[in-house]
């Protein structure tokens, strides 16, 4: 898996990453991907966070903790995560974009997001979710419908990287 993901990562251009805050990511297959940062802390902080909470059927399975290095020289950390269904990316589909990237580029994308948001935290989803994590001893933050999605048919947190555990567990 490492050559596999250490040769994906030389052949996609730097722009063609998903990115957030702090992670970037790379589809590797189309059931995993590779998620990495800049700062080993904050992947190994990621990983100990979903590794728990995919133990309760809440996030994406994790899979092997890995260093690579970038075409640019620069090296990074991470770890193989399953791959979910983005739920804004499903809610720009329903509303005829490719993605959240060409919804949000439209002049009133902003609020298409907002919209998408909105519905997304007064569905029975997000509700069932925020419970279970609060019941696993989490406190869950930033669980907006760009930080969730599906697999097998069922919600999970995609990214935790704001997630603490309420205490030691």
């Amino acid at each position: 898996m490492r050559q596999l993901i250490q040769d994906t990562i030389e052949r996609t251009p730097g722009n063609a990453y998903l990115q957030g805050k702090k992670a970037k990511f790379i589809q590797i297959d189309e059931d995993w991907g590779f998620k990495f940062y800049s700062y080993k802390e904050d992947a190994n902080q990621t990983y100990e966070m979903q590794k728990y909470l995919a133990s309760h059927g809440l996030a994406p399975q994790v899979g092997e903790q890995m260093c690579i290095r970038l075409p640019n020289g620069s090296y990074q950390y991470g770890y193989v995560t399953e791959v979910a269904a983005i739920l804004s990316d499903i809610k720009a589909r329903q509303l005829g974009f490719k993605d959240e990237l060409e919804m949000c580029a439209q002049p009133n994308g902003r609020a298409l997001y907002n919209q998408c948001d909105d519905e997304w935290e007064d569905s029975d989803d997000f509700i069932w979710l925020t419970d279970q994590i609060r019941k696993v001893k989490v406190e869950e933050f930033d669980t907006h419908v760009s930080n969730v999605g599906y697999i097998r048919g069922k919600i999970v947190v995609i990214d935790v990287h704001q997630y603490e555990f309420k205490e030691d567990i």
